[in-house]
């Protein structure tokens, strides 16, 4: 569209009118995109958590399940120590208790 238009038109009140029809389709898809990534990470983040929460749920009337974990989390912390590192650089290192 610039590039088709002599430079004295460009910014005319016409030249705009026509830009703005032509940008109407983009502009809305844009917009219902954006707005269907809202949505559809809030279903998933809203089912994560469910499952997330079932876990721990599960670890807790399961002790020795627990303790797997726990040592397998550890054992991989020992054989990375780089990822180690990064995760306390992270703000990630406070375990709660």
């Amino acid at each position: 569209m610039f590039l088709d238009a002599p430079k004295e038109e460009i910014g005319a009140p016409r030249f705009l009118a026509r830009y703005a029809s032509g940008r109407r389709f983009d502009r809305y898809a844009g917009i219902g995109f954006t707005d269907f990534l809202v949505r559809i990470s809030r279903i998933l983040l809203r089912r994560s958590r469910s499952a997330r929460g079932a876990g721990l749920a599960v670890l807790d009337v399961l002790p020795p399940a627990r303790r797997f974990l726990a040592h397998r989390m550890i054992s991989a912390l020992a054989r990375y120590p780089d990822a180690a590192r990064a995760l306390s650089r992270c703000g990630n290192s406070k375990i709660r208790r």
